[in-house]
């Protein structure tokens, strides 16, 4: 059985070699320059749009840094792969009152409280109104803030009664009824058309008001009154960089999955955002969003949203940019329920930083596009993830704009291919096929021995 142990030896030896191939600039299809000062030790770029489009691995593992001399240096992508995390902030609901009498009049309040046995109410009114005392009119709301013990970032309204209604209301703030300081205005709406609805009753407020807040109609009052006021603290919440770049797309409808249209990004482009924009006003469709990273569909469910565009007069109401979890799919597919025909497209996203090591002479040259790499390299990744150069006292990375781009490989290391077999695969068939040839004589032996004992009637000799 030697000679089967000696196999087996041969095997691990084999196995335990390392394959580590040595990239080179001319294994990618394109390259940047990069020209690092060289004063601090770490130097970043952001990844322009033509790199999503040209790497052909969704973790953006074909792409290297090299210095001057063909050196493979150290690299690490940040930038929107962080969890984005958000908790809701405190809320309550807060006492509100009528103000009654015309928009325009006077600003100073009358606050007058009317007691009865067992009962009592506040009646605050315009002090116009409390000298004519006749107009009874709803002209806005006072909220008495007190009860909140927290900086009050938004209002939510709730508003008795149905009904359209759609208008402006002016906010001011005060501690005392009196001199009002003006805060913002907003539009407020609830429409009811085909069976959907459309509220936008939150006010986003700039800054912390004061005790007092006065909601003041422009205009013309809705027929019913408010029926319930929450006030919110600003959510905590752990945010990403702001979008900085809008990538028009255009929706290709699908054949053969009707009422279906599919966006292809053309890469691994790390979007966040969807904004629509409808050529014309008026117009209002619920939108159902997937992504994957197969042409073919239906992906994986994203976001479901009513989008409109809606004018009153000279104003108009658009809904606001979806926001979505960052993701790298190719393909995106939309299902609106009455089309998006002439409706301008546009996703938002957040382009990866790149972080590497300035070691050795430049120029520099980020390499990126190889159908036929194995794995995204490991080497010094952990370590630049451990150092932590944006804490401490170590100096910021440089920042660097990249030069125009250079023809490396070309488009052939675009394409994959069948490599041809290894030194180290033909060893290890080789000896695994030795293996077998030598267990294969060792049973032919063992079994003519065999054979020949059972004819001579001695005992069967040992295969040693």
């Amino acid at each position: 059985m030697k000679p089967l142990l000696l196999a087996a030896l041969l095997c691990s030896f084999v196995a335990g070699v390392p394959a580590h191939g040595r990239s080179l600039p001319a294994d990618f299809a394109y390259g940047l320059p990069l020209t690092p000062s060289g004063a601090v030790p770490f130097a970043e770029v952001e990844l322009p749009l033509d790199v999503y489009r040209t790497l052909t691995r969704a973790d953006l593992g074909d792409l290297r840094v090299f210095n001057g001399a063909g050196e493979e240096v150290p690299h690490l992508l940040r930038g929107s792969e962080a969890v984005v995390t958000e908790t809701p902030g405190a809320a309550r609901a807060v006492p509100f009152f009528p103000l009654r009498g015309a928009a325009d009049s006077d600003d100073t309040l009358a606050v007058r409280v009317a007691e009865s046995p067992g009962d009592w109410r506040v009646e605050i009114r315009s002090r116009s109104a409390a000298e004519a005392d006749g107009a009874d009119a709803v002209s806005g709301y006072l909220l008495d803030l007190a009860g909140a013990d927290f900086p009050i970032a938004s209002l939510e309204l709730e508003w008795a009664g149905g009904g359209d209604f759609y208008g402006e209301v002016e906010l001011a703030t005060s501690d005392q009824l009196k001199d009002w300081r003006p805060l913002t205005r907003a539009a407020l709406a609830r429409l009811d058309y085909q069976g959907r609805r459309l509220e936008h009753k939150r006010i986003d407020l700039p800054t912390a008001p004061r005790r007092y807040l006065r909601l003041r109609w422009r205009g013309s009052a809705p027929p019913f009154e408010l029926a319930r006021a929450v006030a919110s603290a600003r959510p905590s919440q752990a945010l990403l960089p702001e979008i900085r770049q809008w990538l028009p797309v255009t929706a290709t409808p699908l054949p053969e999955m009707p009422g279906v249209a599919r966006v292809d990004l053309g890469g691994p482009i790390p979007v966040a955002a969807l904004r629509v924009t409808f050529a014309e006003a008026n117009n209002l469709a619920r939108l159902r969003l997937s992504s994957g990273d197969s042409a073919e569909g239906p992906g994986n469910h994203r976001a479901e949203a009513l989008l409109y565009r809606l004018r009153f007069g000279e104003r108009e109401l658009i809904s606001a940019e979806l926001s979505l979890t960052a993701s790298r799919d190719r393909y995106w597919f939309l299902r609106p329920d009455d089309g998006l025909a002439g409706a301008r497209l546009e996703f938002g996203w957040r382009p990866d930083r790149l972080l590497f090591l300035v070691r050795g002479a430049g120029p520099f040259l980020l390499a990126y596009g190889n159908a036929n790499l194995n794995a995204p390299p490991t080497s010094g990744a952990d370590l630049l993830h451990t150092v932590g150069v944006s804490g401490g006292d170590a100096p910021a990375p440089e920042r660097l704009v990249p030069g125009d781009v250079v023809t490396l490989g070309g488009e052939e290391r675009l394409v994959s291919r069948r490599s041809p077999p290894s030194w180290r695969t033909l060893t290890l068939w080789g000896v695994l096929s030795l293996g077998v040839v030598l267990v294969g004589v060792l049973a032919w032996r063992l079994q003519r021995q065999l054979r020949e004992s059972s004819t001579g009637g001695g005992e069967p000799p040992s295969p040693e």
